[in-house]
């Protein structure tokens, strides 16, 4: 992701590996109070390529839309239908 700031110089963040994407779904996961029914790997897959704002953008919107539903979990299909609803911007 290219990101610009108050100065004239962009600075260019690589997208997470899926190491990284795994320890950061871990801590997001922690402070969401609705069961998850997917593990970190299989999110952190679900959700590869994307910059940690975007992944973080997904995986909001998978929790937005489990609320309200019957049981109320984050699932593959709803982590699968976020991510396609996150717009992806490449340099």
């Amino acid at each position: 992701m290219l990101r610009g700031g108050r100065f004239s110089e962009k600075v260019l963040f690589p997208n997470p590996d899926a190491g990284l994407l795994v320890q950061a779904l871990a801590m997001w996961m922690d402070t969401i109070r609705i069961p998850v029914d997917v593990t970190m790997e299989e999110a952190a897959e679900l959700l590869s390529g994307l910059s940690f704002p975007s992944a973080r953008e997904a995986l909001q919107t998978a929790v937005n839309r489990a609320i309200g539903e019957e049981d109320e979990r984050i699932t593959a299909d709803l982590l699968r239908e976020a991510r396609s609803l996150v717009a992806v911007q490449t340099p």
